[in-house]
């Protein structure tokens, strides 16, 4: 397993590089707050999956903490999406998106004493939590282009939490089977929507390749929000002989 940690580390490594890569490349959009915890979650990833194998490999304790924590983190650049406007994406940040770690890491909190965290079990409304959140979030992309990356982001976080779950415990599955599973999720998932978002055929140019960046970026809660506005406040005042769909003007 430590062997396959390695090849996992140096991915997860190569998925950091690529965070900040994105990062450069939403410069100046809404979608740069998103960004910012997509190299924070990148990182969290990393460091988890480093430490729990060649600083603390026989300690279950921290390891629970590191993973618990990465999952925390990682429900977050989803949600980000959702309040990605101008003017209101800090202040989505700050009143939205912080609180949600903390009441979203609470139960890791409560187990800390003086000598250090005691072991961590979650309970079954907690990782309904989570799950709730993890809809919201990637459910954004489900009628987009990132509908099955999104769908593997989800299943990986559901994946490194289960062993710090009540449930596992009855399922037979080793900790480090579920932490292993999750983490190729997460690659497979950042990399197919980098080949995705990087590689799109160059046939359609001009608005409608603007408008289709925007609902393969924004997802389709904002595609509505923009279409409604679009149709009710322009297209049905000035008489267009069109309206904006999903695919465009139609």
């Amino acid at each position: 397993m430590s062997a396959l940690w390695v090849i996992l580390s140096v991915f997860l490594v190569f998925m950091l590089v690529q965070s900040i890569r994105l990062r450069r490349g939403l410069r100046g959009t809404t979608l740069t707050t998103t960004a910012n915890w997509g190299i924070f979650t990148a990182i969290a990833w990393t460091a988890a999956g480093v430490l729990s194998t060649f600083v603390f490999p026989h300690n279950a304790v921290v390891q629970d903490q590191l993973w618990y924590w990465t999952a925390v983190v990682s429900v977050i650049p989803p949600i980000a999406v959702l309040g990605a406007k101008r003017p209101g994406s800090e202040a989505w940040n700050f009143f939205v998106l912080v609180p949600l770690v903390f009441v979203l890491g609470w139960p890791a909190l409560t187990v800390w004493t003086s000598h250090g965290p005691d072991a961590l079990r979650v309970e079954t409304p907690v990782l309904i939590g989570f799950v709730l959140v993890l809809v919201m979030g990637c459910g954004n992309y489900i009628a987009t282009q990132l509908a099955l990356p999104a769908m593997l982001y989800a299943l990986g976080v559901i994946l490194v939490l289960a062993p710090c779950s009540t449930v596992s415990a009855r399922l037979g599955i080793s900790f480090e089977t579920f932490r292993i599973s999750g983490t190729i999720c997460i690659l497979l998932s950042v990399f197919w929507s980098r080949l995705i978002l990087t590689h799109r055929p160059a046939t359609t140019l001009g608005p409608e390749r603007v408008w289709n960046d925007f609902r393969e970026t924004f997802g389709i809660v904002w595609t509505k929000r923009a279409m409604d506005r679009i149709n009710i406040e322009f297209a049905t005042r000035e008489q267009w002989p069109a309206q904006l769909g999903p695919e465009g003007l139609e």
